[in-house]
C-alpha cells in the first residue's frame, strides 16, 4: 500500500520572513511552484518623528522587524493610548492603512488633531501622547506602546527686516 501522506521538511527558522514552500510525496522529487508563506510577528521598535503636525499632514514611519508585504487591507496602523486605551477618530477606530518600505520600516499617514478623541470620555486629545502600533495580519496589533505628540506649529503672521538682526 503506497503512503499517500505529504512529507514536509520545515527548517529551522527563528525570524519573521516570507519563505519558498515546496511539497513532496517521496522525500525526493519537489514541486516547482514558487509558492511562499509568510511567518511573521511584528515589532515596533522606534516611531519617527515623535512629534506629528495637528493638521494630520505628517507620515510617520515605523522601525522594527516582521513586516511583511501583506495583500489587500491587512497592513495598518492603529493609533491609541498607554494609559486610556483606544481613541476615537471621527466615530470610527483609528486605524490607517499603511504602506511596505521594506522588511523593518513602513509608513502611515496620521489623524488630524481635530478627528482625535479619547474613547473613554469623548475628549479631544489635544496634546496627550498615542501610540502606533502595527499589524500585518488581520486585527492582531502589535503592543509596543511607543509614543507620538502633536504639537502646536508656528504661526508667521509678518517678517519685518526692521525686527531682525542685518546680516553684516
Amino acid at each position: 500500500m503506497a503512503d499517500d501522506r505529504v512529507r514536509c521538511k520545515v527548517p529551522k527558522y527563528t525570524k519573521p520572513d516570507v519563505l519558498q514552500v515546496e511539497l513532496t510525496f517521496n522525500g525526493q522529487d519537489y514541486t516547482h511552484d514558487n509558492q511562499t508563506y509568510g511567518f511573521f510577528d511584528p515589532y515596533v521598535l522606534d516611531v519617527k518623528p515623535r512629534l506629528i503636525s495637528t493638521k494630520g499632514t505628517t507620515k510617520v514611519r515605523l522601525y522594527g522587524f516582521g513586516f511583511v508585504n501583506s495583500t489587500g487591507t491587512d497592513l495598518k496602523t492603529k493609533f491609541g493610548t498607554v494609559y486610556r486605551g483606544d481613541l476615537s477618530c471621527s466615530g470610527n477606530s483609528c486605524t490607517m492603512m499603511a504602506t511596505y518600505i521594506d522588511k523593518s520600516t513602513i509608513e502611515t499617514p496620521t489623524f488630524s488633531q481635530k478627528e482625535v478623541y479619547h474613547k473613554d470620555n469623548g475628549d479631544n486629545i489635544k496634546l496627550d501622547g498615542m501610540t502606533v502600533e502595527a499589524s500585518v495580519y488581520g486585527n492582531m496589533f502589535t503592543e509596543n506602546n511607543i509614543e507620538i505628540w502633536y504639537y502646536d506649529e508656528p504661526n508667521y503672521i509678518d517678517l519685518s527686516s526692521s525686527g531682525s538682526p542685518a546680516n553684516l
